[in-house]
């Protein structure tokens, strides 16, 4: 039996040929995805851990968060920065104040002990 002119030996061969030729393109397609393509156990993995990165990205102050933290401490620090000059007022306030007061206790030391002098010598003349 021929056909197109070639027996059938002819033909098992060729179909053969072709067969193999196309089985070993076939595993070396395979062999060669197979290096730049992850496995499905990998990709679920690689899924899982992605998953988990998101959930810690999701939960990290934005820039707006950071941004209201930062004005916050500078209203602070320009609260702060008056309370020191009041604070400074203050001290220089208690310092004339104590100055102050320890004049005035000399002066009435100064005055008691006058009074007791006199009360002394209006004893020690009776």
């Amino acid at each position: 039996m021929t056909l197109f002119g070639l027996d059938f030996g002819e033909i098992a061969a060729l179909f053969g040929t072709f067969l193999t030729a196309g089985g070993a393109a076939y595993w070396v397609l395979r062999a060669r995805l197979a290096r730049d393509f992850a496995a499905r156990d990998t990709v679920d993995e690689i899924d899982g851990r992605l998953g988990e990165v998101e959930g810690k990205l999701n939960s990290i102050p934005t820039h707006a968060d950071l941004q209201r933290v930062a004005d916050r401490v500078g209203a602070v620090e320009s609260r702060m920065t008056g309370l020191q000059s009041e604070l400074q007022a203050l001290r220089d306030l208690m310092t004339i104040s104590t100055r102050h007061t320890s004049e005035t206790m000399s002066r009435i030391e100064r005055q008691l002990t006058v009074l007791l002098q006199h009360e002394l010598q209006k004893e020690k003349g009776l």
